[in-house]
């Protein structure tokens, strides 16, 4: 009942039960599948005939069962032919929505987690380009600031014996410690 015949564009990984088209990497799940829903209905109508026949009867007629099992056996064969690849894909379809959901929550929080990371790295980086900054513009006004004084001290005669900025501690202290 599996065919290679295709109407999805050529593809050679479709074929047809039923004239249900279905993914051939799929048919194994579609056979078992079939099985299973004709047992399970099969078991259910011999059921449902064992009960209906020991209810009306006092003495049951056991040898009535097969042949009305017969009659049965061929709507059910046709019921789950149509429903078993019907349910498999669903299954699949489930299954597939439920793993990309999943997946892309994970990769949701795995941009979070690298997001937070690269901001947390781009603002270090941010700071130290800032903090470079503001001490560059900090030791330059501190030169300033001692040439100043030197060329008024300079001008006015007087000596100047102010040693100059030194940043070499990483503070702005001036060298008279």
């Amino acid at each position: 009942m599996v065919t290679g015949s295709s109407d999805h564009g050529g593809d050679s990984g479709w074929g047809s039960i039923l004239g249900l088209p279905i993914p051939l990497r799929r048919a194994q799940w579609h056979f078992w599948s079939f099985c299973a829903w004709v047992t399970a209905f099969t078991i259910t109508n011999i059921a449902a005939r064992v009960v209906a026949l020991t209810e009306h009867t006092p003495r049951p007629q056991w040898h009535l069962i097969p042949p009305l099992l017969t009659v049965d056996i061929i709507p059910t064969a046709i019921f789950c032919g149509i429903f078993s690849p019907i349910g498999v894909e669903t299954i699949a379809m489930v299954i597939a929505a439920y793993y990309s959901r999943r997946k892309r929550r994970e990769n949701l929080e795995q941009g979070r987690v690298e997001g937070h990371a690269e901001g947390r790295a781009e603002g270090h980086a941010a700071g130290r380009i800032e903090g470079r900054a503001e001490g560059i513009e900090a030791a330059n006004a501190a030169w300033r600031e001692w040439n100043l004084r030197r060329l008024v001290a300079e001008d006015t005669a007087q000596p100047f014996d102010e040693p100059p900025p030194n940043f070499d501690s990483g503070s702005e202290e001036t060298g008279n410690s």
